[in-house]
């Protein structure tokens, strides 16, 4: 017997998990707020972590974001999937390259992550590793 297969609006299949949506720049907290606050999702995820400033009269712990523009959010049903696609603040949502179906995240790699985050005790910095005019070899 076939399971039958959900399908989105891109000729897809829909895999319940993880997914990537960019919002506006320093906008993610309150944008992981609005998500949550809607009660569809299983869980809205932005890494943050606290990093000591030094200003010339003081030093003072902020939190801030790991990766800047970026919302993880993860649900089971193309409902819900379709409810946070459509939603104004959300700009777009990762997608394989040169394909129409939306990227999932691996429950494994959200959860590193989080460790890395959450387990540093240094600032988690994100660094190019290439400069334009380099080879890089595919």
């Amino acid at each position: 017997m076939a399971i039958p297969i959900q399908l989105n609006k891109n000729k897809g299949a829909f895999k319940p998990g993880w997914y990537v949506a960019t919002v506006k720049n320093c906008c993610e907290r309150k944008h992981r707020d609005k998500l949550a606050a809607m009660n569809i999702l299983r869980d809205v995820y932005v890494p943050t972590q606290t990093v000591r400033r030094r200003w010339s009269d003081r030093i003072k712990k902020l939190e801030v974001v790991v990766i800047p523009g970026v919302v993880f959010f993860n649900t089971d049903n193309i409902g819900t999937f379709n409810a946070v696609r459509f939603q104004s603040f959300i700009f777009k949502i990762l997608k394989y390259p040169g394909r129409a179906d939306y990227a999932p995240i691996p429950d494994a790699e959200i959860n590193l992550l989080k460790r890395l985050v959450s387990d540093s005790s240094e600032p988690v910095e994100l660094r190019p590793t290439f400069h334009k005019g380099d080879k890089v070899y595919i």
